[in-house]
């Protein structure tokens, strides 16, 4: 019920929401890292 409320700025609403249905800055810079991440790990085991 409470986030119907919130819904009047949808930017200042959920910014966690927005990151995961939009392609926002920050949701490729943390698939980006995750990338990284793993590519060095696998990069280091293999």
């Amino acid at each position: 019920m409470t986030s119907l409320n919130w819904q009047d700025s949808p930017e200042k609403a959920a910014p966690h929401r927005a990151t995961l249905s939009s392609g926002d800055p920050w949701f490729g810079i943390s698939v980006g890292l995750m990338g990284v991440i793993v590519g060095f790990i696998v990069g280091n085991i293999l």
